[in-house]
């Protein structure tokens, strides 16, 4: 099967984990894209529906049983970084989480740990556990699996006498070992001393939690951009405590990560679950959250990491030819074409080009400007590049890495961190294989088209028109068909579940809809701002009976297309 490692900070299986950065594929074949949608499906799913696409497509029986040993074990170090997923693809279809790096497992942290907690304020929540504990069956599930454990093995009577055991194995080698952060014998046996009551106290915290700590709540994503001085409402869920203590909300919000570093806005003794800015921000990137109180207990909305921009950004540069592989006779090293798509000047000071590695950026240089339906090129080493393309005036770098020749995701940001134009190209069909070494590079055949999609380039038929339009180039009557692209579900027919899929070609509010053959709606997905290229919607179906459906996709609050699609009976 698809093993994959969480192999950076941020892999949370959050919508901003980069699965060519934060991931490792160790086993498997083919590309990533069952992670992706994995991360799409685990996001986008309705709340209501989430324990059917647990048990659809999660190994349920190991999620509940990792989600109670972590807690017990205060383990809280796993969601943003040590465990695997594996895809078993060849038999049951099922994500199975397995550990690794378990240095932070036995009693790192406080066994005050609040169990809805799974990561600071430099990393997502992870909707593996999040999501399991917003909704009330599987938190049964877990809390039953966590007192079997408790009585049966995690308990101070069974581990004091293994504690015991490696007291005496290990003894002699700590004493001796003068190279670690251990300061005398005599600190390792008080830590060792302090263990042998840990585990049953851990038990009695998680037990007090389950029955008087409010439960988890969920914060209401918004769209991702506003213009500067428009309004900005923040909204969220409510929650209650079990015990009936009153509850009452924080709103966090400003410009660094860490929102508890005292330089963000804070707007405090909240009871409604709304908040209004009537005058908008002043340009920038904002990150905000939500937190509840109940006496001396703070609880982090999910997700505590959110992100909006500010700014008037209306420009449309669109990465318009891409040389990652040169051929031997004539190697001007690698380099991507940005195009201006629009009828006003852009300033690029600022703007970042990154591939997929978060580490590897190119800031372009203060006083860069690009003028309407003019070009850009970005080399990896212009001193190659002008070698070769003499007579390219704007040419920009060097990057400081190169395109990797068996294609990547590449990006571009804008001065303040917003995504401008993505695309994941590849050296493999359909993408056109003539790019791949024999000189050729890719060409947009129009800059209105979605670069992400694979049929909207062409190789070009020499070294490539870096600062000229391409020869390829071919007009479209009407360049709005391509703001997005709904495919037919799959499978179709189906029985428990079938996969919505659709694609933007920008940033945009975005919901599926499914309508029974009455017309009426029988299910949806959560209504969000969804980014650049893939989307996924996982229909469970499990509840509906046999029969035609019809699924509609609706783009900023208009029903844009609508398809059919026929559910089987059976199980």
């Amino acid at each position: 099967g698809n093993l994959y490692k969480a192999s950076n900070d941020g892999a949370s299986l959050s919508i901003y984990d980069n699965v060519y950065y934060h991931w490792e594929k160790k086993t498997g074949s083919g590309g990533r894209q069952d992670l992706q949608e994995l991360i799409n499906q685990i996001n986008s799913v309705d709340q209501d529906q989430y324990q059917n696409f647990a048990q659809s497509s999660l190994a349920y029986g190991n999620m509940i049983n990792i989600l109670a040993l972590n807690l017990l074990t205060r383990n809280h170090s796993t969601y943003y970084h040590n465990y695997y997923m594996y895809h078993d693809v060849n038999n049951s279809d099922l994500w199975y989480m397995f550990p690794w790096d378990l240095d932070k497992t036995f009693l790192y942290y406080s066994e005050n740990q609040i169990y809805h907690h799974s990561s600071k304020f430099w990393a997502p929540d992870n909707p593996y556990l999040e999501r399991a504990i917003l909704d009330e069956n599987i938190l049964k599930d877990i809390q039953n699996r966590i007192q079997e454990l408790h009585y049966t093995k995690l308990n101070d009577d069974y581990l004091a006498p293994i504690i015991d055991s490696l007291h005496d194995i290990l003894e002699s080698s700590v004493s001796g070992d003068h190279a670690d952060n251990i300061e005398s014998i005599s600190e390792w046996e008080s830590n060792i001393l302090k263990s042998y009551s840990k585990y049953d106290i851990r038990f009695r915290k998680l037990e007090n939690q389950f029955q008087n700590l409010a439960h988890s709540f969920t914060v209401q994503r918004m769209k991702r951009r506003f213009d500067p001085g428009e309004s900005i409402r923040f909204t969220w869920n409510s929650t209650r405590a079990p015990n009936g203590e009153p509850i009452s909300y924080s709103l966090y919000f400003g410009k660094e990560m860490n929102l508890e570093n005292g330089s963000a806005v804070i707007i405090q003794n909240l009871t409604d679950t709304s908040y209004y800015i009537s005058d908008g921000l002043e340009e920038g990137k904002y990150f905000w959250k939500i937190v509840a109180h109940q006496g001396a207990y703070n609880i982090e909305g999910y997700d505590n990491y959110n992100e909006f921009f500010v700014s008037q950004e209306t420009s449309n540069i669109v990465i318009n030819e891409i040389n990652y592989n040169s051929s031997l006779e004539f190697d001007p090293g690698d380099w991507l074409e940005l195009f201006n798509n629009s009828d006003f000047t852009v300033d690029l000071s600022g703007w970042i080009f990154q591939d997929n590695n978060n580490l590897h950026e190119y800031t372009i240089s203060s006083g860069t400007s690009l003028a309407p339906h003019e070009y850009l090129v970005l080399c990896s080493d212009t001193n190659k590049f002008r070698a070769l393309f003499p007579n390219i005036p704007d040419t920009h770098g060097d990057l400081g890495f190169n395109l990797k020749g068996s294609g990547e995701l590449i990006r571009l940001y804008n001065s303040n961190g917003l995504l401008i134009d993505s695309l994941v190209f590849d050296n493999k069909a359909p993408w056109p294989l003539l790019a791949n070494g024999s000189g050729a590079t890719l060409e947009l055949k129009n800059p209105d088209l979605n670069n992400a999609l694979a049929d909207s380039w062409v190789s070009s038929e020499s070294y490539g028109s870096p600062g000229e339009i391409n020869p390829s180039f071919d007009s479209i009557q009407n360049p709005d068909h391509y703001l997005f692209v709904l495919s037919q579900n799959y499978p179709n027919p189906f029985q428990m579940s079938t996969t919505i899929s659709y694609i933007l070609t920008k940033p945009a509010l975005t919901k599926v809809e499914v309508y029974n053959a009455s017309g009426r709606l029988v299910a949806t997905q959560i209504e969000t701002v969804r980014q650049i290229g893939l989307n996924q919607y996982r229909l469970i179906a499990t509840n509906l009976p046999a029969g035609i459906y019809h699924y509609s996709l609706l783009v900023d609050g208009v029903r844009q297309k609508t398809k059919s699609m026929i559910k089987l009976k059976g199980n």
